[in-house]
């Protein structure tokens, strides 16, 4: 069989199954989500919007103001944080249309970002060895964990929350199989789809502390000469 006949057996496939009534069924739910989201949480919508084009518009102000403070590694950690507000955006999109553990991992990749802007600032030397997830010119490789609770002395728990998401859903399936064991499965293990209060407002807790994070960072970090005509009054907006 050759490339043209096996593309034609794949069309005639493909053309057998549609419409998909599972992907009609996801967008349903996607659909149904979404409305019970704005009904209950509209402000949460609103407010992340407003927040978010704010944040957008200020990272791209910065790029025009007088830069003559800035040290040399400020430039690594901007573009550090503005290369992941595509991750911001899209684990806003998975949680109000109901993928909350799509939600976490992605936001995971905003929550680095900050920690790894503050590593920097602690070893300025060298501030793409961070990045690069190698050694810097100290000899000492960043490993979030630690850094978190030995260096920084925080007792922060949103880190372990994301991992435990983002490596094959580690905290879902934990949570299954214990509710198996104690109560033997009373249905059937498959794709399934459902409203959760407690991870969405989890959710909304973890955007909204990204989005303070990323205004946080603008503020102190970026804005050295905030009477630029550009931004300034976002930056008031951000304060």
């Amino acid at each position: 069989m050759n490339e043209e006949e096996i593309i034609k057996e794949f069309d005639s496939l493909c053309s057998e199954i549609k419409p998909s009534t599972v992907f009609l069924d996801i967008k349903q739910y996607e659909n149904k989500h979404i409305n019970k989201v704005r009904i209950s949480n509209g402000r949460f919508l609103d407010q992340f919007e407003l927040e978010y084009e704010t944040i957008t518009e200020l990272y791209h102000g910065i790029n025009y103001i007088d830069k003559k403070d800035w040290p040399k590694h400020r430039s690594a950690q901007f573009i550090l944080l503005v290369e992941n507000l595509k991750s911001l955006y899209s684990s806003f999109d998975r949680l109000v249309k109901g993928f909350y553990e799509d939600s976490f991992i992605l936001a995971r990749s905003n929550y680095e970002a900050f920690i790894k802007t503050i590593f920097i600032s602690c070893y300025p030397e060298d501030p793409y060895a961070c990045i690069t997830n190698r050694k810097n010119k100290n000899g000492i490789k960043l490993n979030l964990t630690n850094f978190l609770k030995q260096d920084l002395q925080l007792k922060w728990t949103d880190y372990s929350i994301f991992s435990s998401y983002s490596h094959a859903n580690q905290y879902p399936v934990l949570i299954k199989a214990i509710e198996i064991q104690r109560e033997g499965q009373k249905e059937a293990i498959a794709l399934s789809f459902k409203f959760d209060k407690k991870l969405f407002e989890m959710g909304i807790n973890q955007l909204k502390f990204l989005l303070f994070v990323n205004m946080k960072m603008i503020v102190t970090f970026f804005v050295s000469n905030h009477k630029n005509t550009l931004i300034e009054k976002m930056f008031e907006k951000a304060k």
